[in-house]
């Protein structure tokens, strides 16, 4: 019993024991039948046991929060929360009157996408020219540090 007992109390300290590995432990050590060279160990494992016993009895004091203090906090909730509405109504509000960008003629409409296209193709570009230049530094680097 003894070898079990102290394999089981490798495999705890080196964090490797199972659930059911360490409720054998806590029984053996809360048994009164305990090898003299285990007692050291007797008060890490008896402690659960003995914890478990405990009762607390004393009641406590629950303080309430004065009537002024919860009132000042409901008025100032109350007021968030009106201007959080009204802040997101009226911010709602404005964008439905602005023009979207809608065109009635399809060759404006034709025009405008072709700027805007371009626009991009012009920003793609730079951006390309822009790689080239890490592609030679990346060249450069990989000859360097061979």
């Amino acid at each position: 019993m003894e070898l079990r007992i102290k394999k089981l109390l490798e495999n705890y300290f080196e964090g490797t024991s199972s659930v059911t590995d360490e409720q054998t432990l806590k029984t053996y050590f809360s048994s009164g039948e305990i090898a003299p060279e285990l007692a050291k160990y007797k008060p890490l494992f008896s402690y659960y046991v003995e914890d478990k016993k405990q009762i607390f009895e004393r009641e406590l004091e629950l303080k309430k929060a004065p009537f002024l203090r919860s009132s000042y906090i409901k008025i100032a909730a109350i007021i968030t929360l009106f201007l959080g509405i009204s802040w997101f109504y009226f911010s709602t509000s404005t964008t439905e009157n602005e023009e979207l960008g809608t065109f009635d003629n399809p060759e404006e409409a034709f025009i405008a996408t072709h700027e805007a296209l371009l626009l991009v193709s012009k920003e793609v570009n730079f951006g390309i020219e822009n790689a080239r230049h890490l592609e030679e530094f990346e060249q450069s680097r990989k000859t360097i540090f061979k």
